[in-house]
C-alpha cells in the first residue's frame, strides 16, 4: 500500500515537473519576434526615451465629442542610463485622426500611408526627453534632473541659432506685407546674433514659455511668432 502511494506521488510529481517544464520551454519559445526587435527597441543615449508601440491603449472614458484620448508606455533612461517606464497620455481631434493615421500614434512611432486610410508600422524612433509635449515625460525629466550630454547640446545650440536665422529671413519677407512679420524678424535675428542684447530676449522669452500651461497661440502678432519659433526649434532650452 505505502509502495503504491509512493508509486503515485512519485509519478504526480514528475508529471507536474514535466508541465512546468514545458510550459517554460513553451512561454520562452513563444515570446513574441519583437522582443529584441531593433524596429521597436532602438538604441538609446541617456535623456532618451522611446515608445512601447504595444502598450497604447484608447481611454473611451475621456473621449470628447471632438477628441480622442490614448496612452502609451514609454521606456525613458536617466543620466545613469536606467530605464524607466512612464506613462503619457496623448489625443487628437476626432476629424484629423479619421484622415491622418499619424495623428493617433506614440510618440516617436513612425507610420506611413500604403494606400488611402490603410496606415502601416513602419519603426520607433527614439527621442530626448524635452522634445516631446507630454507633461508625464516632462515631468519624469525634471524629478531625474535629465542632463543632455554636452557634446549633443553643443550641436543642439548651433542647430538652434541657424534654424533662427533661417526663420528671421523668412519672416523679412513676409514682413515686407505684415508689420507683425517685420517686429517678429527684428527679434528672431537679433537672438541668432547671440549679441548681449539678443540673450537677454532669448532669456526674456524663455522665461516665458517656462510659465505658461499651453502653447503659445498660433496668431499672426509679433509674440506668438517669436515665441513659437524658440519653442519649435529650441525646446532643448527650457528648464
Amino acid at each position: 500500500m505505502f509502495n503504491r502511494f509512493f508509486n503515485f506521488t512519485l509519478s504526480l510529481t514528475s508529471l507536474v515537473t514535466s508541465l512546468v517544464t514545458f510550459l517554460v520551454t513553451f512561454l520562452m519559445t513563444s515570446l513574441p519576434a519583437h522582443a529584441a526587435d531593433p524596429k521597436f527597441h532602438p538604441a538609446t543615449m541617456p535623456g532618451q526615451c522611446y515608445a512601447d508601440v504595444f502598450s497604447k491603449r484608447y481611454l473611451p472614458e475621456k473621449e470628447t465629442a471632438t477628441q480622442i484620448y490614448f496612452t502609451c508606455n514609454y521606456f525613458c533612461f536617466d543620466n545613469q542610463n536606467q530605464k524607466h517606464v512612464v506613462a503619457a497620455v496623448g489625443s487628437a481631434l476626432k476629424e484629423v485622426a479619421a484622415r491622418d493615421g499619424s495623428a493617433m500614434v506614440c510618440d516617436g512611432a513612425v507610420v506611413f500611408e500604403r494606400q488611402p486610410s490603410l496606415w502601416d508600422f513602419s519603426k520607433v524612433l527614439p527621442f530626448w526627453a524635452f522634445q516631446t509635449s507630454r507633461p508625464e515625460i516632462q515631468e519624469w525629466r525634471r524629478i531625474q534632473n535629465v542632463q543632455i550630454p554636452q557634446d549633443e547640446l553643443a550641436r543642439m545650440n548651433t542647430a538652434f541659432y541657424e534654424k533662427l536665422i533661417q526663420v528671421g529671413r523668412g519672416y523679412e519677407q513676409a514682413g515686407l506685407q505684415s508689420p507683425a512679420f517685420r517686429d517678429a524678424a527684428s527679434e528672431i535675428l537679433e537672438i541668432a546674433s547671440r549679441s548681449k542684447a539678443g540673450q537677454r530676449l532669448l532669456a526674456q522669452r524663455l522665461n516665458e514659455l517656462a510659465v505658461r500651461q499651453t502653447r503659445p497661440s498660433v496668431g499672426a502678432n509679433a509674440d506668438s511668432l517669436v515665441l513659437n519659433a524658440i519653442l519649435t526649434h529650441g525646446r532643448h532650452l527650457l528648464p
